[in-house]
């Protein structure tokens, strides 16, 4: 935390103030979205073994057959287990902070922010109420309604930065401050923020 605090500060403006800072919850392994993405990266995975099981055993498989399956496998096996690996490094690795002005997301190689704007501005929170995300970059009409009880998945959750769906982080998510631990304290930061 204390070093994305720290890179973040660098990065601010003469006229910016931070608000808050924080971090999201490092507890969390699954998320609502699981709820899609391990039945369809199970079925890959069964389909791609089945294929390199069937492209070996038979023997006038022409020879791209094995490759091409073994990348499938190895696609399969990162869905299955080692997005895990990457969701929760990410996690332990990104801090969030509010400025004045902006919001901040600072990971281990990237800082990304947006202007704060209440009109793109939505609020979700866990099942116990013990942590809160807030989407910085869909409009409130963009959101759909999550799978369990009172949350909310950004339309781009598929790839969210904790789902580990995409390796690289090639296709970056709006700023959204996930699975907060700290509620009171961004709640608080937010309506300082609104209050002009």
């Amino acid at each position: 935390m204390t070093n994305g605090l720290q890179r973040a500060t660098a990065a601010l403006t003469s006229d910016e103030r931070i608000l808050w800072s924080g971090v999201p919850d490092a507890s969390v392994l699954l998320s609502p979205v699981d709820v899609l993405l391990i039945p369809f990266s199970l079925l890959w995975t069964g389909f791609a073994v089945f294929w390199e099981y069937t492209a070996l055993a038979q023997s006038k498989a022409p020879g791209f057959f094995p490759f091409f399956g073994g990348v499938f496998v190895a696609i399969g096996l990162y869905f299955v287990f080692f997005r895990f690996v990457v969701g929760n490094y990410r996690r332990r690795t990104t801090s969030y902070v509010l400025t004045n002005r902006r919001a901040i997301v600072v990971g281990a190689r990237t800082l990304r922010s947006v202007s704060v704007d209440p009109n793109t501005l939505s609020t979700s929170w866990s099942r116990d109420s013990r942590r809160v995300s807030v989407n910085f970059g869909f409009q409130q009409g963009q959101t759909i309604r999550g799978v369990f009880g009172r949350s909310t998945l950004s339309m781009s959750a598929m790839t969210g930065p904790f789902t580990g769906w995409d390796p690289l982080n090639l296709n970056p998510t709006p700023i959204v401050f996930q699975d907060v631990v700290d509620p009171a304290g961004l709640e608080g930061a937010l309506a300082e923020l609104a209050a002009g």
